[in-house]
């Protein structure tokens, strides 16, 4: 039955939450597409299941496709809900982790920038990849070999 019906599904939580501001109508559809994916990962239907938690990503804002908009309660709501679900449902997400992982891995980088920190770009310039080369060639010299 699910099979049949998750299409129709996801685009009536996807609509509720693009077009709506309200935040019990955005907690009705995160609740939908949170308990469809655990659906789809008890069954191990994996097409749903990566669509949902496609479409969940897209709706955090963090996700390249996202676009630049305006971050609001049901974007923050929604980066809730995909932390829930990668907790409760972790072990049967297969290849849905890496969409999880994106959007994590930009959250902590807008959470680096927002407090001033030194995130992985530090890293991109000469004198960040000889700081790093350094410390690890250190590390190695430390190492006591063991006999």
């Amino acid at each position: 039955m699910f099979k049949l019906a998750w299409t129709p599904f996801l685009a009536a939580f996807s609509v509720g939450l693009q077009d709506c501001d309200d935040t019990e109508v955005a907690s009705l559809c995160l609740e939908g597409i949170r308990c469809a994916i655990r659906i789809a990962c008890i069954f191990s239907i994996q097409l749903e299941r990566d669509a949902y938690v496609q479409a969940l990503a897209r709706f955090t804002l963090l996700t390249a496709s996202s676009g630049i908009a305006e971050m609001k309660q049901k974007n923050i709501d929604t980066i809730k809900t995909l932390i829930t679900v990668a907790h409760t449902d972790g072990n049967y997400l297969g290849n849905s982790w890496h969409e999880i992982m994106k959007c994590i891995s930009q959250l902590e980088l807008a959470q680096l920038i927002g407090t001033g920190g030194e995130g992985p770009l530090h890293l991109r310039d000469g004198a960040g990849q000889r700081r790093l080369h350094r410390e690890h060639e250190g590390a190695e010299q430390r190492r006591v070999p063991w006999v």
